[in-house]
């Protein structure tokens, strides 16, 4: 069992050479990992296919970047959105995991999660629009029917949502709970 200290870590990073801004989220706890706060992210357990293969460099980027959370496993990476020709992939590291993304000039970049944090809807990237906004590609666990913005909502699909805009995000569960939280992000 892993335990980790109490804090929720909120970080923004600059992804590529300044063309991409990644937003990742680490919530930590005193708690050793249990089995009952672990995800169920059903895409995992889907087939692979050839679109879900990690390009080389985006893997040696996660290989580099997972840290605590463990070392990656690339063979169970799956495809979960392609936004504006960028490829999202969600990748499970041994105690957590990594939403990686490439656009199609090259640029890529990752972030990763705690387990807690993906049950929250915290592993997300966010990246500049040429309209001055924010596309937002997250991964939720199986059982969100919503997740949506003020001025924005979609559909988990493969685990994932896709948003336009920021600022705060609201997660509605199949049973009818949400959780909302702000992205610190202004259109």
């Amino acid at each position: 069992m892993i335990t980790f200290p109490r804090k929720v870590k909120v970080a923004v990073a600059l992804a590529g050479v300044g063309l991409g801004l990644a937003l990742f989220f680490l919530l930590r706890s005193d708690r050793a990992v249990s089995s009952a706060i672990v995800p169920t992210l059903s895409v995992l357990a889907s087939p692979a296919t050839a679109s879900d293969s990690l390009p080389s460099d985006v893997a040696a980027g996660l290989a580099a970047h997972s840290g605590p959370l463990g070392p990656i496993d690339a063979g169970k990476a799956r495809l979960v959105a392609t936004v504006d020709g960028s490829d999202y992939w969600l990748i499970p590291a041994s105690n957590g995991f990594c939403l990686a993304f490439q656009a199609p000039d090259g640029e890529n970049g990752n972030t990763c999660a705690t387990p807690e944090a993906v049950n929250s809807g915290l592993l997300a990237i966010g990246r500049p629009t040429s309209k001055s906004e924010y596309h937002i590609v997250g991964v939720v666990p199986d059982g969100v029917a919503m997740v949506s913005t003020e001025s924005d909502s979609s559909k988990a699909s493969r685990n994932a949502y896709v948003l336009s805009g920021a600022g705060r995000l609201t997660i509605t569960r199949d049973d009818g709970s949400t959780s909302s939280f702000d992205w610190g992000l202004t259109s």
